[in-house]
């Protein structure tokens, strides 16, 4: 496994953006940082199966099942290859029967049932991968004596739609696009999606109740928060309906929203609809997160005999403050003894109404690039999406050195303009050797961004 790891190419196109050595340095650091925390790596170090007692082990806590049975349920955009290694090393003759949702089937699974479920808007191949996942209750009789282990990565609240009554599918499209326009952050976004839904918000565990729910979490926010990530099925819920509504107000959406919506999160407040769990029925592990990969970074960059220096890994303002921040870490005097800088976390990006094409990454890129346009010594920066996928499929970000400005003058690109049309993909295109490739890397835990001097 090591050796595959290893070998395993993550950015599919090294030769052409590998300019320079400097270039392929940040290349390098960028992939220790995803093999890291690939599925395999984090699966294998937190999960152990014990035969004689049908014991679970999680982070060396023991779940002892003697008579009982393994369920397996879950969503998020590293599930299907967590199923594949949870199948591994439980055994599928150990697993009675598991459904979970992900970005892409996995025919590798020989129990647990890999649907593809759309992201970043729920769709209803979602929906019906959901529903199979509460049969599994009714159909096996799940009890008290049983085990349902539910797999959750970043991705998981697209992944896991179950709208409420009188809420459609389509009214939770429009709703989740109107958030990720709007430039609110995950949290807000999970609330919304919390108080319309029938397994957000700790519901799910409620539903599988009394059988013992476990979850195995692979972290894609800042927070580490169970109740966040993927809007938390399995963990209590500390928000109201009055909060969602005034998430609503904040962003001014409330004339945009479907009635259904507001209809529904107004009864809530009068308390005449369910509110989300506030009761912990569930054990929740992360053994995953942006840490993780940034620190797997600094790891790789000693090893190359560079000096590290994680600067912040909690990077959730939106994406110009973001920028001039990292910028300004960069230009720090008492950050010149380090050759490279490390970031992480999800900037915020508020797009305008008619936006052009690109990504949180691109954007950030565009943005470090126009900042330090001036700047006369050598220099490479790049940002990516720990997922593949910067809202482009298979574009997972880019990488620009300090010859790239004069690029775009020699080409008559004006930066400014395509910052402002928020058009970072069209301006990196222009540039060919910008733009990062990858495909679906398995596994989701946020963004990471390395600076090299």
């Amino acid at each position: 496994m090591v050796n595959k790891l290893i070998n395993m190419q993550i950015i599919k196109n090294k030769q052409e953006i590998s300019g320079s050595e400097a270039r392929k340095q940040v290349i390098q650091l960028i992939e220790a940082g995803i093999k890291a925390v690939q599925p395999e790596n984090l699966m294998k170090k937190a999960v152990r199966y014990g035969k004689e007692f049908n014991s679970l082990i999680i982070n060396n806590n023991e779940f002892n099942l003697l008579t009982g049975r393994i369920f397996v349920v879950g969503g998020g955009k590293a599930v299907g290859k967590m199923a594949e290694i949870f199948e591994k090393i439980v055994g599928e003759e150990n697993i009675t029967a598991g459904i979970v949702n992900s970005i892409e089937k996995n025919k590798n699974t020989k129990k647990i049932k890999v649907i593809k479920a759309g992201h970043p808007l729920p769709d209803r191949a979602g929906l019906k991968g959901v529903e199979k996942m509460l049969g599994l209750k009714e159909k096996y009789k799940i009890n008290k004596k049983d085990l349902v282990v539910c797999l959750l990565s970043g991705g998981g609240s697209a992944m896991l739609p179950a709208p409420v009554n009188g809420v459609f599918l389509d009214d939770k499209q429009k709703i989740a696009s109107l958030l990720i326009k709007s430039g609110a952050n995950i949290g807000e976004i999970n609330t919304i999606r919390k108080h319309l839904s029938k397994i957000k918000g700790g519901q799910l565990a409620e539903f599988f109740a009394p059988a013992q729910i476990v979850s195995i979490i692979i972290s894609d926010c800042v927070s580490g928060k169970p109740e966040i990530i993927a809007s938390g099925p399995t963990a209590l819920d500390p928000t109201t309906f009055q909060d969602a509504y005034l998430i609503l107000k904040k962003y001014n959406l409330i004339e945009y929203t479907p009635k259904s919506v507001i209809k529904y999160i107004k009864e809530g407040i009068r308390e005449r609809q369910k509110e989300t769990s506030k009761i912990m029925r569930a054990k929740n592990f992360i053994i995953g997160s942006n840490r993780d990969a940034l620190e797997a970074i600094a790891l790789e960059t000693c090893r190359v005999k560079l000096k590290p220096l994680i600067v912040n890994a909690s990077i959730s303002e939106d994406v110009e403050t973001e920028a001039k921040g990292i910028i300004a870490d960069f230009l720090k005097e008492k950050n010149s003894a380090y050759d490279v800088l490390i970031f992480g976390g999800e900037p915020l990006i508020f797009l305008s109404e008619n936006h052009g094409k690109g990504g949180r990454n691109q954007h950030l890129v565009a943005l470090v690039l126009n900042y330090l346009k001036t700047v006369n010594f050598s220099w490479v920066f790049a940002s990516i999406s720990t997922d593949g996928s910067d809202y482009i499929k298979n574009i997972a970000g880019a990488i620009i050195d300090n010859n790239s400005y004069r690029a775009t003058v020699d080409n008559g690109i004006d930066i400014s303009e395509h910052i402002k049309n928020f058009d970072t993909y069209d301006l990196l295109k222009k540039l060919d050797n910008s733009l990062i490739k990858m495909d679906n890397t398995n596994t989701n835990v946020g963004d990471v961004m390395v600076f090299l001097k």
